[in-house]
């Protein structure tokens, strides 16, 4: 017994089978979910080498999030090597979650290496500084641990979340008056 899409009610229009439209309504069309959307896969034009490096790229934050870290940072090192790394879309992006794993797998200067730039760069963020902080407190830098959480802290003044981060960071590098001072801002 052979099943096939019209056997099994599949086919568009068979009964039980997806229902066919009305009309051609191109408003009606699909959408791709987000992150191939923002991936740039959407986009006919791009050619497969971009497409390997960004599913690379994926395949690294779908690795991190299943914990399984080592496979993570040669996934993340491997689309940071494809060309992505010069795109302002990914770099911070790819960057960010490369010292995330690096971070975890007590890899700190890894996670430096990966974030330095991004952090001179024109575009940093609140994160990027953050994990630098990171990094640079677990090899026991707390000068340039101190440095990066403040300069995370000025990129978003007035956000509580990033004022208790800096103030808890704060603590550990040894600063309590800076400490208490984001703490009496948040």
């Amino acid at each position: 017994l052979e099943i096939t899409a019209d056997s099994a009610g599949l086919s568009p229009g068979a009964p039980g089978g997806p229902a066919l439209p009305e009309s051609p309504d191109p408003a009606a069309a699909p959408t791709l979910p987000l992150g191939i959307a923002a991936s740039g896969l959407a986009n006919p034009v791009l050619d497969w080498k971009t497409i390997r490096s960004t599913a690379q790229a994926l395949l690294g934050e779908a690795l991190e999030a299943h914990g399984d870290l080592e496979a993570a940072l040669r996934a993340f090192s491997q689309a940071l090597e494809s060309g992505l790394a010069g795109d302002s879309a990914w770099d911070p992006r790819l960057s960010l979650g490369m010292s995330r794993v690096a971070l975890q797998l007590d890899q700190p200067e890894i996670a430096i290496a990966a974030l330095q730039e991004i952090a001179q760069s024109d575009h940093p963020t609140p994160q990027v500084h953050r994990t630098l902080s990171e990094a640079y407190a677990a090899i026991h830098l707390p000068e340039e641990a101190l440095e990066a959480a403040r300069a995370a802290v000025q990129l978003a003044p007035d956000d509580v979340v990033p004022l208790a981060w800096f103030a808890d960071q704060a603590l550990l590098l040894g600063s309590r008056k800076e400490a208490i001072s984001a703490l009496t801002r948040a």
